[in-house]
């Protein structure tokens, strides 16, 4: 089973699928078309409800944290 998820970054959204529902204080990592990765923390996770038709899945990511 896995979870269409809609993933909004400060610069932009994406739609994935993900095995799991990451929890608000989680981290995923994520990576580029150019294969660099980069961990992002979850501030925030909404599930929205629509009658009669499948609802949705957004999370809120806060960028990595610079050394």
């Amino acid at each position: 089973m896995s979870f269409e998820i809609n993933l909004h970054f400060p610069d932009g959204d994406y739609t994935v699928k993900m095995p799991a529902v990451p929890r608000k204080g989680e981290t995923i990592e994520w990576e580029t078309t150019d294969e660099r990765a980069s961990i992002w923390t979850v501030t925030a996770v909404e599930y929205t409800a629509y009658p009669d038709q499948e609802g949705s899945i957004n999370l809120t990511l806060d960028p990595p944290e610079q050394p």
